[in-house]
């Protein structure tokens, strides 16, 4: 993949930027900009390469609750030494 750089002036939302390099231990603005920009496209790409591949045929990743996570957790058998 070719890497470009554009000089580009945005105003995006502070306490965002701040998250997102929590996130993805970023230790600039610009570095979280970028490693968020490209796990959206890596995301789009994967859903559309195989959308059965996620859950329900087609919910994003963004989209799955802990909730639904906690639940299937729950229902899941513990190993035993023998597995």
């Amino acid at each position: 993949m070719n890497s470009s750089v554009k000089k580009k002036t945005y105003n995006p939302d502070s306490e965002l930027i701040e998250k997102v390099r929590r996130v993805f231990h970023a230790k600039t603005d610009a570095e979280a900009i970028q490693r968020a920009l490209q796990k959206a496209v890596d995301d789009a790409e994967i859903q559309n390469q195989n959308p059965r591949a996620l859950p329900c045929g087609g919910l994003r990743f963004r989209e799955t609750k802990r909730a639904d996570l906690t639940h299937a957790d729950s229902e899941r058998q513990p190993l035993t030494a023998s597995e």
